[in-house]
């Protein structure tokens, strides 16, 4: 089971690099973003789209994070609460 783990992560990334090859080949055309008032300088298509990439894993895995603690968070009062009342006894 770990082999075919490490293999499907292994195929994962392959395919990941593989898919940024192709966009960075196809997206080379130099665009510039106007926010507002402000006018970014001109990149290449692929940085914009490698940055909303790797901003929405950043993203993703901090809520994952912040899920994560809360939970434990909550978990962990009724089992200090139990450890408590046992103790008491």
């Amino acid at each position: 089971m770990r082999r075919l783990k490490t293999l499907l992560t292994l195929l994962v990334a392959i395919c990941l690099v593989a898919i940024s090859a192709l966009l960075l080949a196809d997206n080379a055309t130099p665009v510039s973003l106007k926010v507002l008032n402000y006018k970014t300088p001109s990149v290449p298509v692929f940085w914009w789209l490698l940055a909303a990439l790797i901003l929405g894993f950043l993203g993703g895995a901090t809520q994952c994070i912040v899920g994560h603690f809360r939970r434990n968070a909550v978990e962990r009062k009724p089992r200090r609460e139990l450890n408590r009342n046992q103790g008491s006894r």
